[in-house]
């Protein structure tokens, strides 16, 4: 259920013109790490596109986030705060924080992608 979830979000991220606009500002690629649902995920955004796909990132992500599927959703959905969830110690990420952080700009769009991918 959620690899479809994710199918239908990531393609939805690429057809995005406020993530597309994002992408013309900033190079960021975030690698996505669900353990408990073996999916490995991610977004990248460079010179004005949005890439998107299953698998490790190529070339490497500048940051990676892991975390289990309920916290995944939860932050996703919007009902989970990252920075707390992170905190917890519930989301785990590595690499550039500070490019990473460029990523609150266009939380609510992401949030809104992902609620209608679950529709």
């Amino acid at each position: 259920m959620l690899n479809e979830i994710i199918t239908k979000f990531l393609s939805a991220c690429e057809g995005d013109s406020v993530l597309q606009d994002f992408g013309k500002k900033r190079p960021l690629t975030v690698q996505f790490v669900i353990p408990d649902q073996n999916l490995v995920f991610y977004i990248s955004f460079v010179d004005g596109m949005v890439q998107t796909g299953f698998g490790q990132a190529s070339p490497p992500a500048h940051m990676t986030l892991r975390m289990e599927e309920a916290i995944f959703d939860g932050v996703m959905s919007g009902k989970i705060n990252g920075a707390s969830a992170a905190m917890s110690g519930k989301l785990h990420y590595r690499g550039d924080t500070m490019r990473g952080m460029a990523l609150q700009k266009i939380i609510n769009d992401i949030i809104r992608l992902y609620k209608q991918s679950k529709e």
